[in-house]
Formats: structure tokens, C-alpha cells, sequence
């Protein structure tokens, strides 16, 4: 999704996409992060995202 919302392309689509599969985000620090911090998703995007991710893994790449 990162690259795609990079890409002038397709950007304005795939934020339209975004948009309608999350009603909320919360952004949270964290020291232990990759980037500093974690993204908390809501709606419709947290169900697709807590699917995907492996079960056994503590720090998901999300």
C-alpha cells in the first residue's frame, strides 16, 4: 500500500480505497517500532489486517 500511495499514478485510487476501509487510525509511539511507532487500524481495514497476519509473531510488519 506504502509504494502505491506513492506512486502518482494510482495515488488518489488507492487513498480512495483507503478511505473507505478505514474509519479510524491512531498513530501511537513506540520505542521499539521499526519507524518509532505503531498504526492502529479500524473498521473494515483491522479485520483484513488482523487476518493476514501470522498468529505466532509478536511484532507483525504492520
Amino acid at each position: 500500500m506504502a509504494d502505491s500511495l506513492n506512486d502518482v499514478s494510482c495515488r488518489q485510487e488507492v487513498a480512495e480505497l483507503f478511505r473507505e476501509l478505514a474509519s479510524e487510525a491512531r498513530l501511537y509511539p513506540e520505542v521499539n517500532a521499526n519507524d518509532g511507532h505503531v498504526i492502529e487500524f479500524y473498521e473494515e481495514l483491522a479485520v483484513i489486517l488482523d487476518f493476514t497476519k501470522p498468529k505466532n509473531d509478536k511484532n507483525p510488519p504492520f
